[in-house]
């Protein structure tokens, strides 16, 4: 069997083909049409211009990817190299904690998700899903210190990378609860940067948090969006037209309604199967978008957001008969030409 590096490498570069050429037939051959659209734009203002003095909804974004990538191409090379680190994380874990068959196929599980297309683009996610993964492994090899920095790196990068915290807290595999809480540290340290850093920019700690509200992102309960978006799926499947389903088609709501009850099942699975710092990152992860929503689209971006929860592939990696890993990974791979050929076309498709 190929090292850890070797696999990671090989899945790479076999879904970065279909990703690139998808994208560039959509994009009409624009060699930038894979890497800068959407949420990209802003970022990319951010790297170059700062944030502003004042609130704003660029404050949606968290620094450290911007404050890495002050070009496009910087952007693109640090994420390639982010996911290819990433997807060499979630071989280990998988396999320290279930078998090295189960972390072989987690590689490539990871490498075709639908919404890894975003995982090579100008975005943050290769970058998250590398520091998130990579603070679960040093926790689970009792490195305690490197968890906490790489969980404050995470933090600093995505907000969900607090949920890191609990996780980190309950992972190391040492007994002591002082290396259990310095693990823990990091995310917290992260986001409290991030806040201190707001307050002293825009003179409001928490304009990342108001700033969701310029998306339409409010509070409605816990996990509260599960029914109204299981109302848009029965609507897509009916056929039925809603105004604001131009700029969030009824096929893709329907398709992030089914990737909702994927993660619903992941989760059963990750608790019953895996350490229980697992399962609280998972919860508390999906715990964010699920709960803090624009009511016109419960779901929106949901596969980006399932796309850094790296006990995704852990737990799908773990179909063993080759009928089923050849259909999740035929489906995925279906998937990952539809929304990289939209993406590279500009259409909204998470």
């Amino acid at each position: 069997m190929r090292p850890a590096w070797a696999r990671a490498g090989l899945a790479l570069l076999a879904s970065r083909v279909v990703v690139w050429i998808a994208a560039l037939v959509g994009g009409h051959g624009a060699i930038s049409s894979p890497f800068d659209h959407w949420d990209a734009l802003h970022l990319l203002a951010i790297a170059r211009h700062g944030y502003p003095p004042h609130d704003d909804q660029q404050w949606s974004f968290f620094p450290l990817y911007p404050l890495l990538a002050r070009s496009l191409w910087t952007g693109v090379a640090i994420s390639i190299v982010s996911f290819w680190v990433a997807l060499v994380a979630i071989d280990m874990i998988a396999t320290s904690e279930l078998g090295p068959e189960v972390g072989a196929r987690a590689v490539w599980i990871a490498a075709f998700f639908p919404a890894s297309l975003f995982l090579t683009a100008y975005y943050t996610e290769g970058l998250f899903l590398a520091l998130s993964a990579g603070a679960v492994l040093a926790a689970r090899r009792d490195r305690p210190a490197i968890a906490a920095l790489l969980g404050l790196g995470a933090a600093a990068t995505r907000s969900v990378g607090i949920a890191l915290a609990p996780a980190l807290l309950l992972l190391v595999t040492r007994r002591s609860i002082r290396a259990r809480l310095l693990a823990a540290s990091g995310p917290l340290l992260g986001l409290g940067a991030v806040l201190g850093y707001a307050y002293l920019r825009a003179g409001d700690a928490l304009a990342p948090i108001h700033a969701e509200r310029v998306w339409g992102r409010l509070f409605h309960g816990p996990f509260a969006a599960a029914l109204p978006a299981a109302r848009d799926a029965l609507q897509a499947i009916i056929g039925a037209s809603h105004p604001d389903w131009a700029f969030e088609p009824g096929w893709l709501r329907f398709t992030q309604f089914c990737f909702l009850l994927v993660a619903a099942g992941v989760v059963v699975w990750t608790l019953r199967r895996l350490p229980l710092g697992y399962g609280a990152y998972l919860v508390l992860a999906l715990a964010l978008p699920l709960s803090t929503f624009w009511p016109q689209h419960p779901l929106m971006s949901f596969v980006r957001f399932l796309a850094v929860l790296f006990p995704v592939y852990v737990c799908l990696g773990t179909v063993r008969r080759r009928a089923g890993q050849l259909a999740i990974l035929s489906l995925e791979g279906g998937l990952l030409i539809v929304l990289s050929w939209n993406f590279g076309a500009g259409l909204w498709v998470s």
